[in-house]
């Protein structure tokens, strides 16, 4: 089985409130952006459950591995050992969610191949994604409590609709109907900036003040959401993004009109009015006209497969910069551990990956946090700062890629898989 995980784009973000937990209560228009950038994700039966990936992070701590423990641990569910493997290519701290989104495909790709064998509750997973429903149909109560056990925004993803209003911490997901998802095509930009998400949400909650009479766009279409304000006033979390990365406000400014900001950065968007397909969007790095921006990060080493039943653990470093959740909680601490074990042996994979030469350095996290760990956004609860990037090749061009195909091969120099394999027994067979 082979899937494409696509990323994300906010076309608003309203801060409206706090939890008593001290999460931020949002209101957002997420769009699945469907085009030429997407991780790859592969689902074969193995022997023992495994997850393997070239993944910013220990593979114990990637949103794959945690959904398919979660997954295992629901009373009902049953389904035969399986392998993961995962190609990313979604740059992480650039606001368009490649971890939740490869944790939701994962989901909802399990149960819709195994979930008939499912008992009591956890049936009802399966019945969503096998049986017609209207656009409106909410996700069923066993399927929401397990997408928010894994991040706030996999619950969108493991939905499988393109275009929502989401509200709550991310949780609560009303699918559009087609006359407000009038706009599908998207061109996003990523600048090497990598941004830490509990950080941003901590620097608003010190410098601004939740609105909860913010005006309601969740009745207007895509297009009159966007002609209805710039990059500040559409996303609350631009002004703390610029005022911690100073780079964001120049990229801004060069980039001009007709540009947004994505979720907590720092991926730029517009709308791609030179694409033909409507299932076509666009995707650019950093190095182009402003690479300038770009961060200087070191390649990742390549590393040997970890087959053995307990993967080593990466170090734990608090002070390396980190893409943490969205919504305050807080990021498992993990640094991508350098191997030298077998540096003779043939590189492990060729990767596609459209425009990208090299997967950024050890000092990098590729998931949302559990929900179960929970940051409050104080001073005095401060999270380990991790930074999740990509080098890109120079010069890098815009690729128009239809979404059934892909139009370029690149092969990476460099690129890192690692194997984790479960220590329990899987539950049940077919």
């Amino acid at each position: 089985m082979f899937y494409k995980s696509y990323p994300k784009i906010n076309l608003y973000l309203h801060i409206l409130g706090k939890t008593a937990s001290s999460y931020h209560l949002l209101r957002s228009r997420f769009v699945r952006v469907v085009g030429d950038l997407y991780d790859e994700i592969t689902i074969s039966q193995a022997p023992k459950d495994s997850v393997l990936g070239n993944f910013p992070c220990a593979v114990e701590d990637s949103s794959v591995y945690r959904a398919l423990r979660a997954l295992r641990s629901i009373d009902g569910v049953r389904f035969p050992p399986v392998r993961i493997e995962v190609c990313k290519h979604i740059p992480s701290g650039a606001g368009l969610g490649g971890g939740s989104s490869n944790a939701g495909v994962v989901l909802a790709a399990l149960i819709s191949r195994y979930g008939r064998e499912f008992k009591g509750e956890a049936k009802q997973m399966h019945t969503y994604f096998t049986s017609p429903k209207s656009p409106k149909s909410p996700l069923p109560t066993a399927l929401g409590d397990l997408a928010k056990s894994i991040g706030a925004d996999v619950a969108f993803f493991v939905s499988q609709v393109d275009c929502a209003e989401v509200s709550g911490i991310g949780e609560c997901i009303e699918p559009c109907d087609t006359a407000l998802s009038d706009i599908a095509r998207f061109h996003i930009y990523t600048p090497k900036i990598a941004c830490d998400t509990a950080q941003v949400y901590r620097h608003y909650a010190a410098t601004s003040t939740p609105n909860p009479h913010a005006r309601d766009l969740s009745t207007l279409s895509n297009a009159a959401i966007l002609a209805s304000g710039d990059m500040a006033s559409l996303n609350d979390l631009f002004a703390p993004a610029c005022s911690l990365y100073k780079e964001l406000e120049s990229v801004a400014k060069e980039l001009g009109g007709g540009w947004y900001f994505s979720g907590s950065g720092s991926s730029f968007f517009r709308i791609d009015s030179t694409t033909a397909n409507p299932l076509e969007s666009t995707f650019s790095c950093g190095d182009s006209a402003l690479s300038r921006h770009s961060a200087d990060f070191g390649d990742l080493e390549a590393t040997a497969d970890l087959k053995s039943s307990s993967a080593p653990k990466s170090p734990k470093n608090s002070k390396s910069p980190t893409a943490n959740p969205r919504i305050l909680e807080e990021e498992i601490q993990a640094e991508c551990e350098k191997s030298t074990a077998n540096k003779n042996q043939p590189q492990s994979k060729k990767v596609d990956s459209s425009n990208t030469a090299h997967f950024a350095a050890a000092k990098t996290m590729d998931c949302h946090a559990t929900a179960t760990q929970c940051l409050a956004m104080t001073e005095n609860n401060a999270v380990s700062e991790k930074v999740d990037s990509r080098i890109f090749d120079k010069n890098a061009e815009v690729l128009k890629v239809d979404s059934r195909k892909q139009a370029h091969k690149v092969e990476t120099s460099q690129n890192t898989r690692a194997e984790s394999v479960f220590d329990n027994k899987p539950q049940g067979t077919l």
